[in-house]
């Protein structure tokens, strides 16, 4: 949480904490409240920024959304915190390639000092240089390749949104070769980085429903064994189950399809797997009112309904 100098401003940050603050002064009192966090980045929590007095009730009102927070700090006269700008700022369309021989060609001029990919590792690798990597500000950390989300959307139907919002990983335990698992909003996509300096596009699995619409935000991918487990906000989207082992013969890029699918929840905000006691857990979901959605997953080729814990309501995520 931050604080300003200015009297009646309060500053949420939501950046998926376990605890948030909320500090409103003006003229009375200051209410110092814990809650639970029940969204990501605010784009769903109750999320105010701006110098102005708010009713304690407006700032536990779901709808009180990011957009309607953008439209308020238009004006002159609400002027928003420094941090809330860049949380405001959290989503954006996709950017240009600021790494490889077209960005380059169109912004590097022929200076031996200047970034070259002739001289690096990879095609979009790039060393840290006087504190740039490429097109990318950088400090000590060189830049080994990168995906756009265009070539990571590649092997989906064009829909009208490319975005991407989470990242795992799942190593095969008999090569040792290591995978990139990537959600997006209209599939999951799959990166080989056993070369991290050459990573290879294998594919992407679609989502259920809405493949060539805008999707959702919202996916989560964990594994279990060699398999992985994906989830999203989209309804009825259940949880598909996708076997990893597929990648391994995998030669050019290809569109996959779910090896299994659980039908038992519909949309899920997150997963998380226990992979000493082959459990899964869907967290909040449109079951046990968002609360902890139990799946026996020991064996992947039958997924089964294990519980539910709802007495804690709405939950984010779980460990």
């Amino acid at each position: 949480s931050s604080l300003d100098s200015h009297q009646g401003l309060f500053f949420i940050c939501n950046c998926d904490l376990t605890f948030i603050f909320i500090i409103i002064f003006k003229e009375k009192i200051m209410i110092l409240q814990k809650l639970i966090i029940s969204s990501l980045l605010a784009a769903s929590i109750p999320f105010s920024c701006q110098a102005r007095n708010l009713d304690k009730s407006e700032i536990f009102d779901r709808s009180h959304s990011l957009r309607r927070t953008q439209n308020y700090i238009q004006g002159d006269e609400e002027l928003p915190h420094k941090g809330c700008k860049l949380l405001l700022d959290d989503k954006h369309e996709p950017q240009e390639k600021l790494v490889g021989k077209e960005y380059a060609e169109k912004h590097v001029s022929n200076s031996s000092t200047g970034y070259s990919p002739q001289n690096e590792k990879g095609a979009t690798s790039a060393r840290c240089i006087d504190n740039m990597a490429a097109g990318y500000p950088c400090k000590n950390v060189d830049l080994l390749s990168m995906f756009d989300l265009e070539e990571l959307n590649k092997s989906l139907s064009k829909g009208k949104e490319n975005m991407a919002n989470d990242i795992w990983g799942w190593t095969d335990e008999a090569s040792k070769r290591e995978f990139a698992i990537i959600g997006l909003e209209r599939g999951t996509a799959f990166v080989e980085i056993t070369d991290p300096y050459e990573p290879a596009y294998l594919g992407a699995l679609p989502t259920r429903r809405k493949e060539k619409s805008s999707g959702n935000d919202w996916r989560d991918v964990k594994t279990y064994k060699n398999y992985a487990l994906v989830v999203s906000e989209i309804p009825n989207h259940g949880m598909q189950i996708f076997d990893l082992s597929e990648l391994l013969d995998t030669k050019k890029p290809k569109t996959f399809a779910e090896t299994y699918h659980f039908s038992g929840f519909g949309n899920a905000h997150n997963v998380f797997v226990n992979e000493d006691t082959g459990f899964a857990y869907s967290v909040g979901s449109d079951k046990c009112k968002g609360g902890l959605y139990f799946v026996d997953i020991n064996n992947p080729k039958k997924p089964k309904y294990a519980g539910c814990y709802s007495q804690d309501g709405y939950t984010h995520g779980t460990r």
